[in-house]
């Protein structure tokens, strides 16, 4: 199916899914998907709070989820697939730069800083295009980060660049606040630790792993 196309076939993890996900690269082959052109791209499907309808989504960024990773990871390269864990380690928010590059205007002309948050919340208001404008000296972004990251550089976390005390919004639904971190130091530490020992176990196969 993918010999002249390249494909991306995108599988959501969660506590059930991660037990099918062997016989979902072996109906691959099934399908005729060519190993060439088609990556798997993983990402684990997480909840904010406990849902109690839905068991088998993963707290954020627990170490659950970073186990799932691994574990489809490694299934994957055995079976001699590319996959893609572009979701594991994700970019900072939108929220952290302090010239954003992307915003929200709502149909009032207020401005959102978060293109997920459009309720006029004033922990992401960024200016009026109607009235005031938006603001030329930025947001004191940079200030707020680091007001967020004592914890943080106290322990001179690694993982400190690719999170920046994690996403405000999360934040606000989950913690009721955006001036806190949310840390996930053990759940990268899951991850690397996985992944070394997967570069250890195959390192021929490692070549097809897309982070």
């Amino acid at each position: 199916m993918s010999r002249e196309l390249k494909v991306s076939l995108k599988y959501n993890l969660t506590g059930n899914s991660t037990a099918c996900f062997g016989e979902f690269v072996s109906d691959l082959d099934a399908a005729g998907f060519d190993r060439r052109n088609t990556l798997v791209v993983l990402e684990a499907v997480k909840t904010v709070d406990y849902n109690p309808a839905r068991p088998e989504y993963f707290k954020s960024a627990s170490e659950a989820a970073a186990d799932a990773y691994i574990s489809c990871t490694e299934a994957a390269l055995k079976a001699d697939w590319k996959i893609s864990l572009s979701h594991v380690f994700q970019p900072p928010c939108m929220y952290t730069q302090e010239k954003p590059s992307t915003i929200l205007i709502c149909p009032d002309g207020r401005v959102s800083r978060y293109i997920s948050v459009y309720t006029g919340d004033p922990d992401f208001y960024g200016g009026d295009v109607l009235g005031e404008g938006l603001p030329a000296s930025g947001y004191g972004v940079r200030e707020e980060i680091l007001g967020n990251a004592g914890q943080c550089m106290k322990a001179q976390c690694p993982y400190f660049p690719i999170c920046m005390t994690g996403c405000p919004s999360f934040k606000k639904m989950a913690m009721k606040s955006v001036r806190t971190a949310f840390c996930r130091r053990p759940y990268f530490e899951r991850v690397v630790s996985g992944l070394s020992a997967l570069r250890a176990a195959l390192a021929h196969d490692y070549r097809k792993l897309d982070l």
